[in-house]
């Protein structure tokens, strides 16, 4: 039987309650009238009352993630990413974690998202935010943004959206006819000349000289030649250890490299 408590709350607004269609008592926050706060008591009573009838359909999962915060929906989405969000179920890598985190926060504030449920049609806006990077650069530097910026900010709300389509947080992908912005990269690199790898490492520091040496040897990237250290060092084999903690597609490898350039580094 609904009801509603005599007195009001500290906050002057009164207490209700009611029964769902599974018998159970919901208690939930009315407003500062009783009579009113009893009324919306007996219609939520009255709705859960066809529910178990069959009369009408019960609340999907995705009508009850919709009331739920964006930022904590978010965070859940984070957590799951350094969990289990890369390849072959492995944790995100820290830099692609930082990303995905700030620029789903630049979407929630750019796009007012205060509940799950605020992503419904939510198409046509994020397409003219797009436009607006595009054309203006990012809003707090005022700089332009690559392409690849550009979809990376598309795709870090087009993701968020598919993984909370599967897990039932919405009924369907408000984003799926978001089309895909074109990242390819504007300007052409080309490798080193022979001349200009001499020139380069005659010029450098002996400190940097050496980082150069693994670099061109090896390929690798700014930050996994960051996260090497004196232990990923095989002497015996004249290689080095690669962690999957760390490489660019998550698996661990080994590099070969020149004897005396294994020496030099321990």
């Amino acid at each position: 039987m609904a009801g509603v408590r005599n007195k009001p709350l500290d906050n002057g607004k009164y207490q209700g309650w009611f029964k769902n269609h599974r018998g159970k008592r919901v208690f939930f926050t009315g407003t500062s009238k009783k009579t009113e706060t009893r009324r919306i008591a007996e219609d939520r009573e009255h709705h859960h009352t066809m529910i178990k009838l069959g009369q009408v359909p019960p609340p999907s999962k995705a009508t009850r993630a919709g009331k739920r915060s964006f930022s904590d929906v978010a965070g859940e989405y984070i957590d799951w990413g350094n969990t289990q969000g890369g390849r072959d179920g492995r944790p995100w890598g820290r830099k692609h974690a930082k990303e995905r985190k700030h620029k789903l926060h630049w979407w929630q504030e750019r796009l007012r998202l205060n509940k799950v449920s605020d992503l419904d049609g939510i198409l046509p806006e994020v397409e003219k935010a797009l436009r607006d990077l595009k054309h203006n650069g990012h809003e707090s530097t005022g700089r332009p943004i690559s392409s690849k910026t550009l979809r990376n900010y598309s795709e870090s709300l087009k993701s968020f959206c598919r993984w909370a389509q599967k897990r039932g947080y919405l009924e369907k992908n408000p984003l799926e006819n978001l089309a895909t912005v074109n990242g390819a990269p504007t300007s052409t690199r080309r490798a080193l000349t022979e001349d200009e790898v001499h020139r380069l490492l005659e010029a450098a520091p002996e400190h940097r000289k050496l980082l150069y040496e693994v670099a061109l040897m090896t390929g690798l990237r700014a930050g996994e030649l960051r996260s090497l250290t004196p232990n990923d060092v095989d002497l015996e084999n004249s290689q080095l250890v690669l962690h999957a903690e760390w490489t660019k597609n998550r698996k661990p490898g080994l590099q070969p490299i020149p004897e005396d350039l294994t020496i030099r580094l321990l």
